[in-house]
């Protein structure tokens, strides 16, 4: 079961996105915008809301604590100018709405198997 953090995500994307994941298949946890990466040193992968450029710091802090965890940017926006931004700012992936389960099972796969070993058994 992973652990899993939203981070200031607006409540019907994040209800969006629990109804996508596998059910009772993850532990979720919600926190609200502004909250600080060490509230989330138990988390296996992070969701954060994409929706203005405010998780960017969020993402550096969490990069600092550990490089390898899974960051992963949700939005209502399908820009490709946001997604590239997310990328290039350091998150390991990008999902816009409308948010399919298949959707997510593949990013839930992709940010897992990117993390090296020893980071997955942690």
């Amino acid at each position: 079961m992973a652990r899993i953090h939203f981070v200031g995500l607006d409540p019907l994307l994040a209800d969006h996105l629990k109804e996508a994941l596998p059910p009772k298949a993850h532990s979720i946890r919600i926190h609200p915008k502004g909250v600080k990466a060490e509230a989330m040193r138990e988390a296996d992968l992070i969701f954060a809301s994409g929706d203005d450029r405010s998780y960017r710091e969020l993402l550096r802090e969490v990069r600092r604590e550990n490089p390898a965890r899974p960051f992963i940017v949700v939005t209502r926006m399908p820009e490709t100018k946001a997604w590239l931004d997310a990328l290039e700012a350091g998150a390991t992936d990008y999902c816009a709405e409308p948010i399919e389960p298949k959707q997510v099972q593949w990013l839930l796969d992709s940010a897992f198997s990117r993390r090296p070993a020893k980071a997955a058994a942690a």
